[in-house]
């Protein structure tokens, strides 16, 4: 990944653990509540003019046209918290 520290790449990978079967195995059961919730999306891969695009089209992006939700693009990799923690930890910090 262009401006990542192969360093930081190689302990992504060494301290990563397979996601537990469960999760993609076991439906969940929402109630909804979380729906209410405020929310911020930090967008790494896509600019908000493209998710705000797909939202009618794309199922994944659907939960991201709630009234009162936020938009930060913080152009990068999918890992922000590998290629820019300092401006990741700024956003979330600016909203806690």
């Amino acid at each position: 990944m262009p401006g990542l520290p192969d360093d930081t790449l190689e302990r992504l990978v060494r301290l990563s653990a397979p996601q537990p079967w469960a999760t993609a195995t076991i439906p969940v059961r929402l109630t909804g509540a979380w729906e209410k919730l405020p929310r911020l999306h930090v967008l790494c891969g896509f600019p908000v003019a493209e998710v705000r695009a797909r939202i009618g089209v794309v199922p994944a992006f659907r939960h991201m046209a709630t009234e009162g939700g936020a938009y930060r693009e913080l152009p990068g990799w999918h890992w922000p918290m590998c290629d820019r923690p300092g401006e990741l930890a700024a956003i979330l910090h600016d909203v806690a």
